[in-house]
């Protein structure tokens, strides 16, 4: 057992480095450089990098809740959005390689469109030169503490990944909620791009 400690050190270190150089460097972006109604809602957070398909902008967006145009007796419904666009620079301009769009929809009770701008993140974990963005969110219409909805959304180059779910509410000895599913390209993807994903969703999981 001696024997086998120092060679289990050593293989820790390898993984806690592979990881850290599987980090791709990200700075704040510089929305100005994107073209004109690139995107709609107000800025949560921004993000730029550089991998093998060139210069990425990435942008998350939210829409407050707003006045429903489709309205169900004399109450008031709201709606609320959220986005996320991916551009990249091609010759010389920036251009959309993809965008998510969720959203509320004839809500009377309190909406949740959040981003879980914590849980942002650029990696490149199959060292292929291409950046993996990962992103989450939660959506609710709820007056009570049921739970929210929650989605963790990746992206290598084009190619989207998903896991849809709820949120986990712990209330004394019970909880509630906790639901996470994978989508087929996770599901038929890589090893490492489904732990990342399961390591990801089980820190932000829990709600109340």
């Amino acid at each position: 057992m001696k024997k086998l400690f120092p060679v289990l050190c050593v293989l820790m270190l390898i993984l806690t480095i592979s990881h850290c150089f599987a980090q791709i460097k990200t700075q704040e972006a510089k929305l100005t450089d994107l073209p004109a109604n690139a995107y709609k809602g107000k800025v949560v957070k921004s993000l730029s990098w550089t991998d093998k398909n060139g210069d990425n902008m990435l942008v998350l967006t939210e829409i407050a809740p707003f006045l429903s145009q489709k309205r169900k007796g004399e109450d008031d419904y709201y709606d609320a959005e959220l986005y996320a666009y991916l551009y990249v620079k091609k010759g010389g301009t920036y251009q959309l390689l993809w965008k998510v769009t969720d959203f509320v929809r004839q809500c009377i009770l309190d909406i949740t469109t959040t981003f879980l701008t914590d849980a942002l993140s650029v990696t490149d974990l199959d060292g292929n030169g291409i950046a993996e963005t990962w992103l989450m969110y939660r959506l609710a219409c709820r007056g009570d503490v049921s739970p929210s909805t929650m989605k963790l959304i990746m992206y290598e180059g084009d190619k989207k990944y998903a896991v849809r779910g709820t949120c986990k509410i712990v209330m004394g000895d019970e909880s509630y909620g906790g639901e996470m599913n994978m989508d087929a390209n996770f599901k038929n993807g890589l090893q490492v791009f489904r732990e990342y994903a399961q390591k990801k969703w089980k820190g932000f999981e829990k709600e109340f």
